[in-house]
């Protein structure tokens, strides 16, 4: 009664050839998750970098002295002018800020003026603004935002969409 039946089934060839594709598919989106990861970080560095120089302009006007921003290389802080430049009061909320892990920001230090104590970006109460062009890069990938003055205020440039291991 069985001779003429064939079983059918997948054979142990066709098994370990699916599961190896599977293992590649796998490993490629975890890459790209990982690359994402990267990108979002410096994303929301670069966004609130543009919110805390938007409450420092507001800072400088409504206090009538110049709010500086000075960079480290984990993070940036608020100073203020007063006969020099003094790091801003404690009791305005955004004094410092710690950037993401594996995000930094670099600039032109030839925009900076000769004087080490100043601050790379200088907000006056009369509006006007000093605004040298920043990058905010992940150390981890190529990817970076670019953030340069247009009309006296910061806007996102450019981004590197190309994110990749260095």
């Amino acid at each position: 009664m069985n001779g003429g039946t064939k079983t059918r089934g997948f054979t142990l060839l066709e098994i370990l050839v699916v599961v190896a594709v599977m293992g590649i598919l796998i490993s490629l989106a975890g890459l790209s998750v990982g690359n994402t990861v990267d990108s979002q970080r410096v994303d929301r560095s670069a966004e609130r970098l543009l919110k805390v120089v938007a409450l420092a302009e507001e800072r400088a006007v409504l206090s009538g002295k110049p709010i500086g921003i000075s960079f480290s290389h984990t993070g940036y802080y608020l100073t203020e002018y007063v006969n020099a430049w003094h790091p801003l009061d404690n009791n305005f909320r955004f004094t410092s800020h710690e950037l993401e892990t594996g995000v930094v920001v670099e600039y032109d230090a030839a925009f900076l003026d000769a004087n080490e104590n100043s601050p790379a970006v200088v907000l006056l109460p009369d509006g006007e603004n000093f605004l040298p062009p920043l990058e905010l890069r992940d150390i981890h990938s190529d990817y970076f935002v670019a953030l340069s003055a247009v009309n006296g205020a910061y806007q996102l440039s450019a981004r590197n969409a190309e994110v990749g291991p260095r």
